[in-house]
């Protein structure tokens, strides 16, 4: 054998030893996964769960992802460091369109003449408003006769003298250092405008003046900022009223705060009920400490259960259920659909409400949750469950 067969032989047999090891850790993740998967109480019928799907489905992206684990033990980094600088358009003040705008322009794929050319989709790729040159993004925006008329016309003509790079995103988070934020809204909509001016050029013969289009740009984010306005003091005024604390319930009901709390790390999880009345009395209070799936809306969905376990050995008839997962909240009433293990959760509370006569779920913030999210986290460090009816201990008193 050849020293050169012999190195490709050990190569191979390298890399097949990498791809057993690889598998043997998979298996082992994999098979610690299945051992966590919640059952059902109750028996029902066997059905096909995709596990590595929230909503239990399986979808060619998922069985991607578990693909692409399969074969790299380590997830591949992204080679975009830029990932988290997107703000610095998103978060503007201005139109969406100027934003979508200004974010073809910085990945550099906007219909400019360069770009057409390269796609074959015209036959030349030469800048028909200066004829000069190659027309790419940075050739129209910023180097361009027409665009430099603009630019020169502008306030912003300064920070545009020692532009070197033709990276926008970079040059756009470098103004965030050096100017206010409605200089860099005001900066991105003369791009946008002189984005269009070109567009007339090219597709109707239409000379725009540059005072004109700096104008329309000012127009633009002012009209902007006007329309804005009435909605943003509108957001004001609702978080104002927006309830930021416990709500009694109405006279005759109870309410019932359930919340969860995790410890990824021990794989455990805390869950913690309060039961008030109309005056706001606490009647209830209780923590159990349970395992966690991995799942948060599941052990969420479980507090809940044990909630209306809770309140059903009470014998209470009118009952408002009230968590801070959306998710929960929806699924017990029917707004939406999984096939997860989730489900099985939601179908014992769809047993349980048969036991009330009046029965409601409400979705609530964490402020509003306060005292069933501090009793979940206080259950984390407990070895076993405890429910108190009226005679509260000194710690539960001052959760309470």
């Amino acid at each position: 054998m050849s020293p050169e067969a012999k190195v490709a032989e050990l190569i191979d047999k390298e890399n097949r030893w990498k791809t057993e090891v690889i598998q043997q850790n998979f298996l082992k993740d994999d098979a610690e996964e299945i051992l966590s998967i919640p059952l059902p109480r109750r028996e029902m019928e066997d059905k096909v769960i995709w596990h590595y799907d929230k909503q239990g489905r399986y979808s060619v992206k998922s069985g991607y992802q578990v693909a692409l684990k399969l074969k790299f033990s380590d997830p591949p980094s992204c080679s975009d460091s830029r990932g988290n600088n997107w703000g610095v358009i998103w978060k503007l003040n201005i139109p969406e369109k100027i934003k979508i705008f200004a974010w073809k322009a910085a990945k550099n794929i906007l219909p400019t003449a360069g770009n057409l050319w390269k796609r074959k989709i015209i036959q030349e790729a030469q800048c028909k408003r200066c004829g000069e040159g190659m027309e790419n993004t940075w050739h129209a925006l910023i180097s361009c006769k027409a665009a430099k008329k603009v630019w020169q016309s502008s306030a912003l003509a300064n920070a545009f003298q020692d532009m070197r790079s033709s990276d926008l995103l970079g040059e756009l988070m470098r103004f965030q250092k050096i100017l206010s934020r409605a200089d860099i809204e005001l900066l991105v909509t003369t791009l946008w405008v002189i984005w269009y001016a070109r567009n007339k050029f090219v597709f109707e013969s239409l000379k725009l003046d540059p005072n004109l289009l700096l104008a329309k740009a000012e127009a633009v984010n002012e009209a902007f900022s006007r329309t804005k306005a009435p909605n943003l003091l509108h957001g004001e005024n609702l978080q104002k009223n927006k309830p930021n604390g416990w709500i009694p319930p109405p006279q005759g009901w109870m309410k019932i705060n359930v919340d969860a709390a995790t410890d990824k790390e021990s794989k455990c999880s805390g869950l913690g009920v309060v039961i008030r009345d109309n005056q706001g009395k606490c009647m209830a209070a209780a923590i159990k400490k349970s395992k966690f799936t991995g799942d948060v809306s599941y052990v969420k969905a479980e507090a809940a259960e044990w909630g209306l376990c809770i309140a059903k050995e009470a014998g209470l008839k009118a009952v408002i259920l009230e968590t801070d997962s959306l998710e929960v909240a929806d699924l017990i009433n029917k707004r939406k659909a999984s096939s997860a293990e989730i489900v099985w959760r939601v179908q014992e509370i769809q047993a349980l409400k048969q036991d009330f006569s009046l029965f409601k779920v409400k979705h609530v913030s964490r402020s509003c949750n306060f005292c069933a999210h501090s009793l979940a986290k206080m259950a984390l460090g407990r070895t076993h469950s405890d429910v108190w009816w009226g005679n509260f201990p000194p710690e539960i008193l001052h959760v309470l």
